[in-house]
């Protein structure tokens, strides 16, 4: 049951994952939930993902940056209840 009480759960960690320009119209999606153990970090969250869309473990996961609640983030970056995690994809251009 969701209460109101504050604090963080001690069962699950729910994000809100941000899929960016070339990453979203590959996947076919913008945003998704991801429920994750306490004490994930963003290294989790990539390991969820790519086992979820697959076409993010070839070619087109390298290089991609991460964003914590719109702050640049490393990948042992720890993830909260509510954080939105920010996939950005290697941007080219002259």
């Amino acid at each position: 049951a969701n209460t109101s009480l504050p604090g963080p759960s001690f069962h699950h960690v729910t994000i809100q994952v941000l899929f960016f320009a070339a990453l979203a119209d590959a996947l076919n999606v913008r945003e998704q939930p991801l429920t994750l153990a306490p004490g994930s970090r963003v290294a989790d969250a990539w390991s969820a993902l790519t086992a979820q869309h697959p076409a993010l473990a070839g070619p087109r996961g390298q290089g991609i940056a991460f964003a914590v609640n719109l702050a640049y983030a490393n990948p042992g970056q720890l993830l909260s209840e509510g954080d939105a995690l920010a996939l950005i994809p290697p941007v080219s251009g002259g």
